[in-house]
């Protein structure tokens, strides 16, 4: 779903009237519940939700900075020396219960190299003698923007510069972040006007005044203004529904004239699982089949 498919589908769960909640506080709401379901999902397999970052070697510089949506309260769980193969033999079974969240530490690829975290930095043991490259290359669990949707104000084949108005609820729905790499990771859909129908990879924002992400492939042709757009909530598609529904239970407090219906919808009951528990699930077979094997059975001709 787009964004605003999504909202529609929270007001639906709400069964009220529309000026009974604003726009703006049901899209806090989807972001409180996205935010939600990607802990629940992250809980459940650490490594659904990954995402990389390279850090170059400055000489004598110990010291280095990761990106904004690592900072976020999100988890690093690699530093691997990148011109170096030391620990790519790790069984599955065993760097999975090493992911668990009940285990913070820190897994280490190098044999040059160990690390530590100084706020929002990686410290490099020892220090660096010399410049290098994408030196290391740290693996995190990322933090996510929120959801938004507009008209772009411009774009290149790469690029696409967000709305320049403030929310209005009919066109632009969402705020634009000031911070750098804060909707790395996330998926743009462009979902009507030039590029209608592609979806691509957020690989840097650049926010400030400039609001712009780049994309890690381009676009068929050069955005412009009438490129409408959507940054997607990263939970899978065919369970949007489950954040959706989780967005309206948060809201429903303000009424609770359905709260209880809802999170029987929403956690389950005895007998019956709700839509939280059947998301888990997915996640956990998902998982589990990775182990799978089809061996093919010779009927004849």
């Amino acid at each position: 779903m787009i964004p605003t498919e999504m909202l529609d589908n929270l007001k639906d769960h709400l069964d009220a009237p529309d000026n009974f909640w604003s726009n703006e506080r049901l899209w806090r709401r989807l972001q409180e519940a996205q935010n939600e379901v990607i802990r629940d999902i992250s809980k459940e397999d650490p490594t659904f939700f990954v995402e990389t970052f390279d850090i170059s070697f400055v000489a004598n510089q110990a010291t280095y900075e990761m990106p904004v949506n690592a900072g976020l309260g999100t988890r690093v769980i690699f530093g691997e020396n990148t011109d170096s193969d030391n620990g790519t033999e790790l069984p599955p079974a065993r760097l999975r219960k090493l992911l668990n969240f009940s285990n913070p530490s820190l897994i280490n690829l190098s044999n040059t190299y160990h690390f530590t975290f100084e706020g929002p930095k990686v410290r490099v043991i020892p220090t660096p003698t010399s410049s290098k490259a994408a030196a290391i290359r740290m693996w995190f669990v990322p933090s996510y923007g929120h959801m938004m949707q507009g008209v772009a104000s411009a774009g290149t084949t790469t690029t696409l510069a967000f709305a320049t108005s403030t929310p209005n609820w009919t066109l632009n729905y969402g705020w634009k972040d000031t911070r750098d790499d804060y909707y790395n990771g996330m998926h743009v859909h462009i979902y009507d006007g030039t590029n209608a129908g592609e979806v691509r990879r957020i690989s840097d924002y650049t926010g400030g005044t400039s609001f712009t992400v780049t994309v890690d492939t381009a676009f068929t042709s050069a955005v412009d203004t009438t490129s409408k757009y959507a940054i997607l909530c990263p939970v899978p598609e065919g369970h949007h529904g489950a954040v959706c529904l989780r967005a309206a239970l948060l809201a429903s407090i303000k009424g609770r004239t359905r709260t209880r219906e809802l999170s029987s919808e929403y956690y389950g009951h005895l007998g019956r699982p709700g839509l939280l528990k059947e998301l888990l699930s997915w996640v956990s077979k998902r998982q589990d089949a990775l182990i799978e094997t089809v061996i093919p059975n010779d009927i004849g001709s």
